[in-house]
């Protein structure tokens, strides 16, 4: 008999416990920060870049922190926004600034100059991301870093609603093709299905 036979599976919808770790970690980095975050994706981003950091950055808002997410959305997705949620890009960083990147992918452009960064916290699902980063979390089996922004989330303790969800869930469908790509997985289904039923109105977030 095998020596893991009688280990329980991780439940489809839960990161592996190294990710969890990892993921933990970054949490307790984003509670204790009290300068401001900078949260920045890569510049003409796709569903899942802007999803990530409107995701993170209402997320990070609830806690309390001193946000700034510099992107402009393309037209179709302008929707997801809300006025005045996302600022203008910046010339430099604030002082004592935590920056953490999201879906830049290798050497990618982002909203804000990464120098005078006091930690920089790089997520992201592609393979070749090396950095810059002090804390580094890359998982390319994973369909989109959406999905890791999901269970960061998790595990900064917040509840879902519609308003947190519906972005996480519109990156995953954008690198899924709506779930019509080879990348769609056990996980990646049951990922969504949790955030469907945190209030996401599915059906109108696809008809968009």
């Amino acid at each position: 008999m095998p020596a893991n036979a009688h280990q329980a599976p991780t439940p489809a919808d839960r990161p592996t416990a190294d990710l969890a770790a990892d993921l933990r970690d970054v949490a307790d980095l984003l509670r204790a920060w009290e300068a401001p975050i900078v949260v920045l994706a890569h510049v003409d981003p796709d569903g899942d870049a802007l999803s990530s950091l409107l995701t993170m950055a209402r997320a990070l808002r609830r806690l309390g922190k001193r946000v700034l997410a510099p992107l402009a959305p393309p037209r179709y997705l302008a929707f997801l926004a809300e006025p005045g949620e996302l600022d203008e890009p910046l010339s430099e960083l604030p002082d004592g600034s935590l920056v953490l990147l999201l879906d830049t992918g290798p050497a990618r452009a982002t909203g804000a100059p990464l120098e005078g960064a006091a930690l920089l916290v790089n997520l992201d699902h592609h393979p070749g991301n090396e950095g810059p980063a002090d804390v580094l979390v890359v998982r390319p089996e994973l369909a989109a870093t959406a999905i890791l922004v999901k269970h960061l989330v998790d595990a900064l303790g917040l509840a879902w609603d519609a308003h947190l969800a519906t972005p996480c869930l519109c990156g995953i469908l954008t690198d899924t093709g709506t779930f019509r790509y080879a990348n769609t997985d056990r996980h990646t289904l049951a990922v969504a299905g949790e955030l469907i039923d945190a209030g996401v109105d599915y059906a109108d977030l696809t008809d968009r």
